[in-house]
């Protein structure tokens, strides 16, 4: 059952709005409302998030960042702000934060009463401020410590119909300043007899190729050397794999945004990692780079090491 409170705060709007800018951000919100995940999606976009961070020593992190411009150019501050002193010691903070000219907005996460009753229970752990009393008791005393709070954040984001994937888009559509999730590919090329990459996401065998390391006058060459680049990619099966291979991608990688994941790496094999698997990823890699909202980068790891 909703109490009043959480029924007037249910039919407010409360659509979140995205700032203008964001040099500072400040996280606070419920317990159980989705903090860490919201600190863990700004991360992966980029931003420098701090959590556990007591509330009287943020002016003071930011004059150490505005001792070295440029260090951190966004920043995110997680704050557990349950008591009163706490409230307070936040509140003179930032203004001091204010008075210095530093730009900021307050991000309040919220959800049902009913929802964060179910996260506590699923999680088997109590409320910080249940006591000896009930979770609800523990999230009724809470709200009320951070009504204040919440009437002065200048954004509210209500979680309740949203699981982590969909906070972390959420977190993505109002603070990520260059449009659409671009997932970073790392296509790696390697050598089998040295081992397989233990964080491929994606595996592709090149062995199939004709090996440049039976032709003498290519032998002391690499997959980065054009003869070798020709010989590797004119044989027969080999542009119709690099074709087939990115077309199979595609819809993996639009999963892998939709997902919120932000990192993969496709590691491309041949015996050594000097000729074939160099030359097949340098290509994938071209292809892929040309692809909406992914961007590629490409490491030889064996290369070199025989």
């Amino acid at each position: 059952m909703h109490d009043a409170e959480t029924e007037h705060m249910m039919s407010e709007d409360l659509t979140p709005v995205k700032p203008p800018e964001s040099e500072l951000l400040i996280i606070t919100g419920m317990s159980g409302a989705g903090r860490t995940t919201a600190a863990h999606a700004l991360e992966d976009m980029g931003w420098y998030v701090v959590e556990g961070l007591p509330p009287g020593l943020i002016a003071t992190m930011m004059d150490l960042i505005a001792r070295h411009p440029g260090s951190v150019e966004k920043l995110a501050v997680v704050l557990d702000v349950r008591s009163r002193g706490l409230y307070s010691t936040m509140q003179e903070g930032l203004a001091q934060i204010e008075a210095s000219g530093i730009h900021y907005r307050m991000l309040f996460l919220d959800a049902s009463d009913d929802l964060l009753v179910r996260r506590f229970e699923q999680g088997r752990r109590p409320h910080p401020l249940q006591g000896q009393g009930r979770i609800v008791d523990g999230i009724t005393a809470e709200r009320e410590l951070l009504k204040d709070v919440k009437a002065e954040a200048q954004i509210v984001l209500d979680t309740t119909d949203l699981n982590v994937h969909g906070l972390a888009s959420a977190i993505n559509e109002l603070f990520n300043d260059n449009g659409p999730i671009t997932l970073r590919l790392n296509v790696m090329s390697f050598g089998f007899k040295y081992g397989v990459p233990a964080d491929a996401n994606f595996l592709a065998d090149v062995r199939f190729i004709p090996n440049p390391h039976w032709v003498p006058e290519l032998r002391p060459l690499t997959g980065q050397d054009e003869k070798v680049r020709e010989y590797v990619l004119v044989n027969e099966g080999a542009g119709e794999f690099v074709d087939r291979y990115v077309e199979a991608l595609m819809p993996a990688l639009d999963g892998y945004r939709r997902e919120n994941k932000h990192y993969a790496t496709l590691a491309v094999g041949c015996t050594g990692g000097k000729h074939r698997s160099v030359a097949i990823s340098e290509e994938l890699a071209r292809r892929l780079d040309q692809l909406p909202n992914v961007t590629v980068n490409v490491v030889h790891r064996d290369l070199g090491r025989e």
